[in-house]
């Protein structure tokens, strides 16, 4: 049977986007802060990353996250011409997404150029010689009914079994952290993502910690949710956190070949709060490991 430790799955997302998320990641791996990392396969910064990764870390588990709102397509641009812009980059948003799909005239065409990018992409980083580990997506967009089944449906082609479910459970999260500070953001954003995952129909022995606290996860909220997490028996198997560590110090000297619409949260300081929420995490679990 898997001890505390070994059930916590913890995954740095956004590999790639910056000089700052690479080093940080690359770093926290180093220190067994965290057991994996999800690759931008189309951001500036992507090579930079797999650069680091080949000659500092080889070992660590590399997924792919997905995006369809910032980066350059990797598919032929004639071929996604509705979610990228002449000069070929990914131009959706939530809404624009939500609005091609329920749009009866857009939705199939939309879905084909959905699954030509999202496949391309895979078949980056697979010729670059990752072994994509996992898969999940920026902003969350694998999770959308619709793009789901085409994200499944790639991924089952490709073998690659680990797709990120957001089940995510309010009062299990709440019962353990108590806190209701700074959460309105991720209360809409967890309400959206959970009602994805019944309409998508799928369930998982593992449970996904972070959504309500989405990109606000500091030490204190690792503690309490830790400190209870042993009182009662619990239903999952395993745990995966998402973390957004970063050096925003260091991002920005970079700031004008960073993506626009990511620049406010690349140098926010919540980045330095959930670098410093891994080694909390790592202490934790050491603690009760012991």
């Amino acid at each position: 049977m898997l001890n505390l430790k070994e059930r916590i799955i913890v995954t740095a997302d956004d590999f790639g986007i910056s000089p700052g998320v690479n080093r940080a990641i690359v770093h926290l791996y180093k220190d067994g802060c965290i057991s994996r990392a999800s690759l931008f396969p189309n951001c500036n910064y992507t090579y930079d990353a797999m650069n680091i990764v080949r000659q500092e870390v080889p070992l660590m588990p590399i997924g792919i996250h997905l995006t369809l709102t910032c980066g350059k397509c990797c598919a032929p641009l004639e071929e996604v011409w509705m979610i990228a812009n002449e000069e070929g980059f990914l131009k959706l948003n939530f809404l624009k997404i939500i609005f091609y799909l329920i749009n009866p005239f857009t939705k199939k065409r939309f879905l084909r150029q959905v699954e030509a990018e999202l496949n391309a992409q895979i078949l980056k980083l697979k010729n670059l010689g990752i072994l994509i580990n996992h898969i999940d997506s920026h902003r969350h967009i694998h999770t959308i009914p619709g793009i789901f089944q085409v994200v499944r449906r790639i991924a089952h082609y490709h073998q690659i079994d680990d797709i990120r479910l957001i089940n995510e459970s309010f009062i299990f999260t709440m019962r353990k952290v108590k806190s209701a500070k700074d959460i309105l953001v991720g209360l809409v954003k967890f309400f959206i993502l959970k009602s994805f995952y019944f309409i998508n129909g799928v369930s998982s022995r593992g449970y996904f910690f972070s959504i309500i606290y989405s990109c606000k996860i500091s030490p204190e909220i690792l503690l309490r949710f830790f400190l209870c997490k042993n009182k009662n028996k619990q239903p999952y198997d395993t745990v995966e956190i998402m973390l957004h560590p970063g050096n925003p110090d260091m991002d920005k000297t970079y700031i004008n070949s960073l993506p626009l619409e990511e620049s406010g949260h690349l140098l926010s300081c919540n980045r330095i709060d959930e670098f410093i929420a891994a080694y909390e995490l790592k202490r934790i679990l050491n603690a009760q490991v012991s």
